[in-house]
């Protein structure tokens, strides 16, 4: 019984003890886009009664705050083992740019995700609460996890009526199938309507957009499968998706022939039934290679990668 009381009253001690600590909150906390430049963030607050009175009291100095902050779907700069941002307290607002060195991103395009914490020094230690719950600014269109440079064609698609609703919560992740013929339809169907007789083709689905685009010579089956499957659930790859669009440039009547030079790495990894369609789509800027001169012929392209492309079809075409 001695034992169960001892730990009952060490309990009881450790827990007021942490009750009594600074908490670690933010009054009147707000964030906002400066509105005079949209490059630049302003932070505001009020330090919380409890933080002001450990300081008051001696228990604590150097209080400041610290703001860690990423951009769309990045990571944190203190994921990122970068300096954050620091001031102290006591200034009650911080006015920043988070976009560094990035000319072409702004708060117009760009979700800005911030993130506060104190830091102060106490008995000789230099102490760092736990961040609170972010706060998240700029950018945030009909579709989430969208990037600063994918918002003009974005902003074009959804006036289009070519979103998807499958697309709303995340376009960061790879696009299926399923989900780019049909949009791919929606964009014939925007553009004019390229029709065609069909009968139902596939043996796991029986859309209708899906087996319009098999009459037309846009898509096919799916070869090692058992039975005749569209199987709509598979993600493309970059070399899968350009095939597509380059049947659909011919469907369009889109001049495709002249071919261009690129000095790219990696386009012998490029499948041999995708070559052609590959190298008509980069002399057209359809797809485009990378800082590292690469363009990823077997790398599953994402929703929003297939909408940007989408959309410089239609730009041609139109």
């Amino acid at each position: 019984m001695k034992k169960i009381a001892i730990l009952l009253l060490l309990i009881v001690l450790i827990s007021s003890e942490c009750l009594a600590g600074p908490v670690h909150t933010f009054d009147n906390l707000v964030g906002e886009v400066d509105s005079q430049d949209d490059k630049f963030i302003k932070i505001s607050w009020s330090v919380n009664s409890e933080m002001q009175e450990a300081i008051a009291n001696g228990e604590i100095s150097n209080l400041r705050v610290e703001l860690d902050v990423k951009l769309d779907q990045n990571k944190y700069l203190s994921e990122r083992e970068k300096t954050l941002h620091s001031v102290e307290a006591s200034a009650n607002e911080f006015r920043f740019s988070p976009f560094e060195d990035r000319a072409q991103m702004n708060a117009n395009n760009t979700l800005v995700s911030i993130r506060l914490r104190y830091s102060y020094d106490k008995d000789g230690e230099n102490i760092k609460t736990d961040f609170i719950d972010p706060i998240v600014l700029g950018h945030d269109s009909y579709v989430k996890k969208s990037s600063y440079w994918s918002k003009n064609e974005i902003d074009t698609a959804i006036k289009m009526g070519l979103i998807l609703p499958s697309f709303k919560d995340d376009v960061s992740r790879p696009i299926t199938r399923y989900e780019f013929t049909k949009v791919l339809m929606k964009l014939n169907e925007y553009i004019g309507k390229k029709k065609a007789e069909f009968s139902l083709t596939f043996d796991d689905v029986s859309d209708k957009d899906i087996n319009l685009a098999h009459s037309l010579g846009l898509v096919n089956g799916v070869g090692g499968l058992e039975g005749n499957r569209f199987a709509g659930e598979l993600n493309l790859t970059k070399q899968e998706m350009s095939t597509i669009l380059y049947r659909f440039l011919n469907l369009l009547n889109v001049s495709v022939d002249d071919y261009k030079t690129f000095d790219l790495v990696d386009l012998d990894e490029v499948s041999t039934w995708a070559q052609k369609a590959v190298q008509a789509l980069l002399s057209k800027g359809i797809i485009k290679g990378d800082s590292m001169k690469k363009i990823d012929p077997m790398r599953q392209v994402t929703c929003e990668e297939s909408i940007v492309m989408i959309v410089r079809i239609f730009n041609i075409a139109k």
